[in-house]
């Protein structure tokens, strides 16, 4: 940002507060806030007033999407979601994705809650009304559903897989939905390492799996139940 745009958002008191590193979804704020989201090459910042959210061109300043969402996150692999105030429904509320240029990318739909997008897919969870329980899947940006809503939890896509939660068990999938050779085995989400390694707590212990191999470590006050 330049000296002259540093100044101008200093200037205006009450209004704009100094660029922030924003969360998930930011917190809401009585004043209204300017939310520096460049890392990601967006031209539109989320900003909120009053509790509600809008979209304000970086550059020029202007107001481009009005206060009008309860929550807006940063823009993530070009896309932000939102989420509209005017709905409250007690089991879903109205969710959309906003492109970098303000145009509405993922139409209008209906869902309990809807994540950024990581490695082409979004988390988002629905209401099952004949079972009466959240059921969690993943849309592309189409707003196509890519793998069924048919898991108990679910997490973000890292390193090509997710954690997926099915009969209080957790597991991992790939970005097709195949679950991977050890199924649904775990207390907790594993998580995926760049090197491809997972790891997972698993109750009094930690797993380490590496391909079909799962090392298991105990924690380390355990000291009866420790190898060696």
């Amino acid at each position: 940002m330049t000296n002259t745009r540093r100044e101008f958002l200093s200037t205006i008191s009450g209004m704009f507060a100094s660029l922030i590193a924003a969360p998930r979804f930011l917190n809401s704020m009585d004043r209204a806030t300017l939310v520096d989201t460049a890392q990601d090459g967006a031209f539109l910042s989320p900003i909120v007033r009053n509790g509600l959210w809008g979209f304000i061109d970086t550059s020029s300043l202007n107001l481009v999407l009005d206060f009008q969402f309860e929550k807006a996150s940063i823009f993530r692999e070009g896309l932000s979601v939102v989420r509209y105030a005017w709905t409250n429904e007690p089991l879903g509320k109205k969710h959309a994705y906003i492109n970098s240029h303000g145009k509405f990318a993922i139409q209008i739909f209906e869902a309990v809650r809807a994540n950024e997008f990581h490695e082409g897919l979004a988390l988002v969870e629905t209401w099952d009304d004949i079972e009466r329980i959240p059921r969690f899947g993943y849309i592309d940006k189409n707003g196509d559903t890519a793998i069924p809503f048919q898991f108990e939890d679910g997490k973000d896509f890292n390193f090509g897989f997710a954690a997926v939660q099915r009969n209080s068990k957790w597991g991992l999938i790939n970005r097709q939905g195949k679950i991977w050779a050890h199924g649904f085995t775990f207390e907790n989400p594993p998580r995926r390492l760049e090197s491809g390694t997972v790891i997972v707590e698993d109750g009094d212990r930690f797993a380490q799996i590496v391909g079909d191999k799962i090392t298991y470590f105990y924690h380390a006050y355990d000291k009866e139940k420790s190898p060696g």
